[in-house]
C-alpha cells in the first residue's frame, strides 16, 4: 500500500503543493473540485463550448505539475474555487485519472491510475478508458473512480450509480478484460476505441495498466495509433507476453513483488513480431 501513497514523477504537484493544500481531503470533494478544473477534449459538445473559446486542445496527457500550471495560468483563484468553463483545462479520462490519483496521494490517500474498459460509453462494447483507484481501509478495498463521469457526461449517458464508487463490471481493468478473453467468455471485438479493436487491444492496455502501476502513467505505448493495419492481430508470442504482463499486474494488486519489473517494455510493432 505504501506504494500508493508515493507520487511518481506525473502525479507529484511538484511546486503546486501548496495549492492543493486548499482541497479537502474526501474523496467526493477531491472528484468535484478535479471536474471544476478540466474539460474532456472529446466531449465539449455536452458543455455547448467552442474549440474557438478555448486553448490549443491536445490528447496529450500532462503531468500533474504541468496540468496545474495550465490551470493556474487560466486564473489564479484557489483550487478549491469553481472555475468557469472558459478557465478549465482540456484534458482526456487519463488526465482526469491522473489528477486526481495525485491529490488524494497528497491528501496521504492511496491511489492508482488504472487502464482498461468501461462498459457504460456505448452499448454492448468496452470502451478503452482510464479511472483512479482509491484505497478505502475501512472495507479493505479499492474504490474505483471515474472522475470524468461529471454531471453532463452522466446526464448524456443515463448514468445513474455513484461515479466514484464505480458497481463491479461496469470497469474492468485490464486483468479482468484478458481474463474474459482467454476463458472464451466474450468477444473481443468489443474491446477498444473507436474502430481499434479486437484482442490486440487487450495487450495495449496491459501494457499501459502495468506500467502506470509502476510509476509510468505516461509512455511511449501511447503511440499505439501509428500501428498498421497488418499489425493489429496477437500472435503466439503476443498471447505469451499478455500472460506475462496478467501474472506481473496481479502480484502488484495483491501486494508480491510490487516493486519488480519486467524487461523493459518495447511496443509490439516494433518488435519484429511475427
Amino acid at each position: 500500500m505504501k506504494a500508493f501513497l508515493t507520487h511518481s514523477a506525473n502525479s507529484s504537484p511538484g511546486k503546486h503543493a501548496g495549492a492543493i493544500a486548499a482541497i479537502s481531503g474526501d474523496v467526493g470533494e477531491v472528484v468535484n473540485h478535479v471536474r471544476d478544473m478540466l474539460l474532456h477534449g472529446d466531449q465539449l459538445a455536452l458543455y455547448d463550448v467552442k474549440n474557438v473559446d478555448l486553448e490549443d486542445i491536445s490528447r496529450e496527457t500532462l503531468p500533474l505539475e504541468a496540468r496545474l500550471d495550465q490551470i493556474l495560468v487560466l486564473n489564479e483563484k484557489p483550487l478549491s474555487e469553481k472555475r468557469d468553463l472558459s478557465q478549465r483545462a482540456i484534458g482526456t479520462c487519463r488526465d482526469y485519472a491522473l489528477m486526481t490519483c495525485g491529490i488524494l496521494r497528497e491528501k496521504d490517500i492511496p491511489a492508482r491510475v488504472r487502464c482498461g474498459f468501461a462498459r457504460y460509453f456505448i452499448p454492448h462494447k468496452y470502451e478503452d478508458h482510464w479511472i483512479c483507484e482509491a484505497w478505502q481501509p475501512l472495507d479493505g478495498k479499492w474504490r474505483q473512480i471515474d472522475t470524468q463521469l461529471d454531471e453532463a457526461h452522466q446526464k448524456h449517458l443515463g448514468i445513474e450509480f455513484d461515479t466514484t464508487d464505480l458497481p463491479p463490471g461496469e470497469f474492468l481493468t485490464s486483468v479482468e478484460a484478458w481474463h474474459h478473453y482467454r476463458d472464451e467468455d466474450c468477444d473481443p471485438d468489443s474491446f477498444g476505441h473507436g474502430e481499434a479493436i479486437g484482442a490486440w487491444f487487450l495487450w495495449i492496455n496491459l501494457a499501459r495498466d502495468f506500467l502506470s502501476l509502476t510509476g509510468q502513467e505516461i509512455s511511449d505505448w501511447d503511440s499505439w495509433r501509428n500501428i498498421l493495419p497488418n499489425q493489429r492481430q496477437l500472435t503466439i508470442t503476443g498471447v505469451e507476453a499478455c500472460e506475462e504482463l496478467a501474472r506481473s499486474i496481479s502480484n502488484i494488486e495483491n501486494g508480491v513483488n510490487g516493486t519488480g519489473r519486467l524487461t523493459p517494455l518495447q511496443p509490439f510493432w516494433k518488435t519484429g513480431d511475427k
